[in-house]
């Protein structure tokens, strides 16, 4: 009797998992960003062309494109700068910074971001301070030339971050998600059900830790002051309301 309502609960727990990811998947799928930012091309997007996950998040920071880059471009795990999500996880994979280190080599075309041991990623665009794209391929748990043939079982996704002045104190910041994989039969279930929730929680502290980081640095906010955490595109709308009255 214990096990069959041990059962029935871990199945009404599951069916209730299944329900909210549905439920909330385009929201938190597309956190922060407007509809006309979640359709619009972004720099990366031609690196997966047949992507089967796709997700935008964005939120707006009150400084210049160009005091938001130096953050983006130190990023990395190992002795870089972290990409500014959860303490706790970032430091377990190196360090989480929250100054910018002159030290620390800019991301540039060509090179490599450290991630994960195995599995570095290559950056495929550092253009500042507009974007900056990276990619990886990973075949066996170790990254593989994206370049070349990927085979029948392998993950690839590229990770695009865009800074779009809205006016001379105030930055969009777009970040775009595409993953394409194969077989679906074996990776679907887990991007679905843990990379995806996974990633909004991970992703939405990033932008987070980046806004605090970039803002909190001394920079010249904006006349609106700081936005609520539930950043859904009013930050943008403020901002461009001011320059209509301007």
């Amino acid at each position: 009797m214990k096990a069959r309502t041990a059962g029935a609960a871990a199945l009404a727990l599951a069916g209730g998992y299944l329900a909210l990811l549905v439920s909330t998947r385009r929201w938190h799928q597309h956190w922060g960003a407007t509809d006309e930012e979640i359709t619009r091309p972004l720099p990366g997007d031609d690196l997966i062309p047949n992507s089967k996950l796709d997700s935008t998040h964005a939120i707006t920071i009150h400084a210049p494109a160009d005091q938001v880059w130096p953050w983006l471009a130190q990023m990395g795990y190992e002795d870089r700068a972290g990409t500014y999500s959860y303490d706790l996880f970032e430091r377990s994979a190196g360090r989480n910074l929250d100054q910018l280190d002159p030290a620390i080599p800019p991301l540039a075309a060509g090179g490599t971001m450290p991630f994960y041991p195995g599995a570095p990623m290559t950056v495929a665009v550092a253009d500042p301070p507009h974007a900056l794209v990276l990619w990886q391929v990973t075949a066996g748990g170790e990254a593989i030339d994206g370049s070349g043939p990927w085979g029948d079982d392998y993950v690839a996704w590229s990770w695009a971050f865009v800074l779009e002045p809205v006016d001379a104190t105030t930055t969009r910041l777009l970040i775009r998600i595409r993953t394409g994989y194969q077989p679906a039969v074996r990776w679907a279930p887990y991007m679905w059900l843990l990379v995806e929730p996974a990633h909004f929680v991970m992703g939405r502290r990033q932008l987070f830790g980046l806004r605090e980081r970039v803002e909190g640095t001394g920079r010249e906010a904006s006349l609106a002051g700081p936005v609520s955490d539930e950043d859904d595109g009013a930050g943008l709308r403020d901002a461009l309301a001011r320059q209509e009255v301007r």
